[in-house]
């Protein structure tokens, strides 16, 4: 946080993902994660690019950029007001210790295979506006579609629909998006 802002984030990137964790006004979110999937074909793979301006995507569970509205903040958010977090890393994964402000922890887990939560929260989807990218719930998967590719993201979790989005509540204390190509459910 160069700036005093009291602002504080951590990006994981690895073979099957990047995630991008993020601080802002005492709220902690995944700001944003891309799921990386080999057979995606590339925007340019058949035809060029005629502009300036070309776009590299990846496939979105979390867009905190193009999601955005000027009301809110798209991301995947913890409900409760936060403190800080640190961070440790263990071979190809990287732990996270979160703590609220009114003392309830968090450890959130990234490693190339999933993104694990343990703790008592549920996580909320804050989509402001949706560009390219729809998302539906089935019973055990997060299911996309963007730029015409579906793709889906196993969940251990209960997930839920809300009045203005989506959730993902921990089962045995426990949410994990599984991100790795062979991580069923």
């Amino acid at each position: 946080d160069w700036g005093n802002n009291d602002l504080q984030a951590v990006w994981y990137d690895c073979q099957n993902y990047r995630a991008g964790l993020f601080v802002k006004d005492g709220r902690l979110r995944f700001r944003d994660i891309f799921k990386f999937e080999e057979a995606y074909p590339e925007r340019y793979l058949d035809t060029p690019c005629l502009h300036w301006k070309a776009t590299y995507d990846n496939l979105p569970v979390v867009d905190g950029r193009l999601w955005n509205s000027d009301a809110r903040d798209a991301g995947l958010y913890f409900p409760r007001p936060f403190s800080r977090f640190t961070t440790e890393r263990d071979g190809q994964s990287l732990l996270l210790r979160a703590r609220f402000r009114e003392g309830r922890e968090a450890e959130i887990t990234l490693s190339p295979k999933e993104i694990c939560i343990c703790g008592k929260d549920a996580l909320r989807f804050s989509r402001g506006c949706e560009e390219e990218t729809t998302l539906t719930l089935a019973e055990n998967a997060l299911r996309f579609s963007h730029n015409g590719w579906r793709y889906e993201v196993p969940v251990v979790g209960v997930l839920r629909q809300t009045e203005d989005g989506y959730a993902i509540a921990p089962e045995n204390g426990r949410i994990a998006l599984r991100l790795a190509p062979d991580a069923g459910a």
